[in-house]
């Protein structure tokens, strides 16, 4: 949500951390793979109950999350392996971080509705990978179709 809503704020920083890290040379593969162990952290402080310091912890992982992209686009460096590392990842950290709230809640002797919100937010946040607009709905219907009209397997 952060990278769809407030990259026309963040954009610039992110250019200029982008060409830093570029002349580290770590990759943006790497960069995906630490920011999801920062969220392994950040949900096992979550599971202890210091919902503060993982609250703080996980705006530093989202804002650190949009790192990898930017580097890749920076050093030209995009690749459909990178995007799908990316998001699965990001489905992960989502999972584990939830997780994370409801193994606390589940402690707690009211905690019963937290962790039912909990896992309802859980299903929502991994149905985002299988629901499409009917826009996008549309275009991977044409192009099936247009892939079996011209002969070719799906």
């Amino acid at each position: 949500m952060l990278s769809k809503y407030g990259r026309g704020w963040i954009s610039t920083p992110l250019t200029h951390i982008a060409r830093g890290l570029e002349a580290t040379g770590i990759s943006p593969n790497a960069l995906t793979l630490i920011g999801f162990m920062l969220t392994l952290t950040l949900a096992a402080i979550l599971a202890t109950g210091n919902l503060f310091s993982g609250g703080v912890l996980l705006i530093f992982a989202a804002l650190f999350d949009t790192l990898d992209g930017a580097l890749a686009r920076h050093s030209d460096q995009v690749t459909i392996f990178g995007a799908f590392l990316d998001s699965a990842l990001d489905r992960y950290s989502e999972a584990v971080t939830l997780i994370g709230l409801m193994f606390f809640y589940t402690a707690q002797p009211d905690g019963r509705m937290q962790v039912l919100l909990l896992a309802a937010t859980l299903v929502g946040s991994l149905m985002v990978s299988y629901t499409r607009t009917p826009k996008q709905l549309a275009s991977s219907a044409r192009k099936v179709f247009s892939s079996a009209r011209n002969g070719l397997s799906c």
